[in-house]
Formats: C-alpha cells, structure tokens, sequence
C-alpha cells in the first residue's frame, strides 16, 4: 500500500508499515487486563517518531531526518521495534497500516511545525483520519492496534500536565474500541524515563513527569478495560522498567553506553559501535534497543495470564516487566510493498484520507 499526502507546502508520499509500544511503571496493580491468543493478522499503528518508518521524512520531501545518517528516514539507524515485532509474528511486509508521525504529540500538534512551514499531523489526527476512513478502518479481530505517544508534549513543552497527555492518549483508544470503529486489541506503551534521555540528562522534572504520566495512564487503563462497555484487550507495555534494567545492567543486553548518543547531530560524527550504544542521538534509541522493545512486546503480548473462570482478578506487576525480555537475534529492515494508494490532505487539526486507485 501507498500513501499520497498533500499539504500546503508540499505533495508527497507516505508509505505503510509497523510501529509502536512502550508501557508502564514502577508499581503493581490488580488488573484483570486479558490474555491473547498472541496471533495477529495485521498491526495499525499510531504515534511518534519511535514508530514512523518514513511518514514524516515523506511529507518533508525527504529531508528530515537526514537520511544518512538517520535510516530511511526512520529516527534510528536501523529498522524499528515495530518492524521486529512484526517480524516476530510472521506477518507480511504489506500486513500493517502506519500512520505515525515523527514529531506527534499526543493532541493535534505536532514538534515538526517548530521547524518547517505547514500542518503535520498529532496522535488524534492519526486516529481521527483512520476512524473517518472506512476503507481504512476495515480489518478484524484479529488486528493489533499500537498507540504510542506522549514524550514530545513534555520534551518540547507542549504540555507538562499528565492529566492533559493521558485524556488524549485514553480518547485515542476510546476512538478505536467504539462501536463505530471496533478495535479488539490494542497494545499502549508507556515513557521511559525521560530524565534519562542524552538531551535531558539530569533533568529531575522530566523523571517526576514520566513517572507520573506512567502512573496515570496504568490507572486510566484499567478504568477503561473495567468499563461495562469495554469489548477490547487494553494490553499495557512497560517500556519504563525495561529502559530502567537496561541501565542498571547494560552488559545483559549487549551495550556499553546507556547514557550518550551515538550520533553528534551537530557535527555528524557517529560513534564507532552503534550497536554497544542504547540511543541513536539525543532522543531516540538504536535499532539494537529497538529490537529490545520488540522482544518485550512480543513477550508482553503471549504472556499476560487470563483471569480464570470465575473471573478472579490477577495481579500484574508492572515493575518486573522489562526483565522478561527476550532475546532477539538480529534482522534485517523491513522491506515495505505497494498496493492500495490513498490520497491524505491534511490542514490543521485534520488529516483526510480517501481512497484514489491501485497501485
């Protein structure tokens, strides 16, 4: 599948594929979120630059990131979590529908307006464009939905009141598991420490709004997935603590520096061993660590147990999450096909897409 996107100033293409996770925080819950079969016909996928395979480069005109060193116009230099994780469950290069983009916040803004001239699209125009689209919107239940966002809002002071990030992100998955779209499954990643990230270092602020944004949106969730009219699989993924056992034991996943940035982007200078490094620049993981991501993700997804029949709840302990990680070995980046194209026009605070041929 294919994307045209058209927006002032420029016309240009989006492509398909995966992206995603990261999930919740240092304390455990009584949750009866539900166990999954762990099969998937398909992955939609919704967020930031840590899922965008190439959305934003495109609608950029290939300009950003810079691609090299950034691969492919992906915020890494390799393939992404997502693309592993679809990787992992065996699923074709054409099973997943992207609209991710690098920059999103968790509302309507995006960091990219910063930077460039013209409309880019936030998480709930992500969403609003898919619901809106029933050529889109078709798919069954067996399909992953990904909702992943919320670090630019408070890295670029977009909103530093988690109350405001979590109600996006919560009505973003409200959109999805209404009658009117009808997503069985979706997989909601939280932050890492933000106060941990090369650009941020230090910063004790960030930490308290990651921790709290992580607090929040596990509550959120769990009020969601009790709700009487809640048909989905609301799955949580701790992104926090696997981010934390990473630092606190980084020869256990292969690195040797969890605290800088491989990358210099003012200089261009690139570390000698990318993949011993944690971060890419001073934002973004590696595409070692996000190979990481994968594997608790995949491991998340087939091993959360089932209440029993009587509908006891089961315990979750969020804060022991990211140990079970497995280990992944190395792929190569996704190929991505084209099929269907569709013509995307976005102004501010919408993003319409329609139906224009095959291709």
């Amino acid at each position: 599948m294919r994307f045209i996107v058209e927006g002032e100033p420029m016309k240009y293409l989006l492509t398909k594929s995966l992206i995603a996770t990261a999930g919740i925080s240092f304390f455990t819950l009584l949750s009866p979120f539900k166990a999954l079969a762990a099969t998937f016909d398909s992955f939609q996928v919704f967020g930031d630059s840590l899922s965008d395979p190439g959305n934003l480069y495109r609608l950029t005109g290939n300009s950003y990131p810079p691609s090299p060193p950034y691969a492919n116009g992906r915020f890494s230099n390799g393939s992404l979590w997502i693309e592993y994780l679809q990787q992992d469950f065996g699923l074709p290069n054409s099973a997943a529908l992207n609209l991710a983009y690098g920059g999103a916040t968790s509302g309507q803004e995006n960091v990219a307006e910063l930077l460039f001239e013209g409309d880019f699209p936030g998480l709930l125009d992500e969403i609003g464009a898919f619901a809106a689209n029933p050529s889109l919107s078709t798919f069954d239940a067996r399909d992953l939905f990904v909702v992943w966002a919320g670090a630019n809002d408070y890295l670029f002071g977009f909103s530093t009141d988690p109350d405001v990030v979590v109600g996006n992100i919560i009505a973003a998955v409200q959109t999805l598991i209404s009658p009117a779209v009808g997503a069985k499954t979706v997989i909601v990643p939280n932050l890492p420490d933000l106060g941990k990230l090369p650009s941020q270092a230090g910063i004790s602020e960030m930490t308290d709004l990651a921790l709290e944004h992580n607090q929040k949106l596990a509550a959120a969730l769990q009020v969601l997935q009790n709700a009487p009219s809640t048909a989905a699989t609301l799955i949580p993924l701790d992104i926090y603590s696997l981010f934390e056992n990473t630092y606190n034991d980084p020869s256990r996943y292969g690195l040797t520096n969890v605290t800088d940035a491989c990358l210099n982007t003012t200089t261009g200078q690139i570390c000698a061993n990318p993949s011993a490094y944690l971060f890419w620049d001073s934002f973004h993981p590696t595409t070692v660590t996000h190979q990481a991501i994968a594997g608790l993700a995949s491991t998340t997804l087939t091993s959360i147990p089932e209440p029993d029949a009587t509908g006891a709840i089961i315990i979750v302990a969020f804060v022991g999450l990211g140990v079970k990680v497995a280990q992944v070995r190395m792929k190569q980046p996704c190929s991505h096909t084209k099929s269907v194209e569709y013509r995307l026009h976005i102004s501010r605070g919408t993003l319409a897409i329609g139906k224009s041929g095959n291709k």
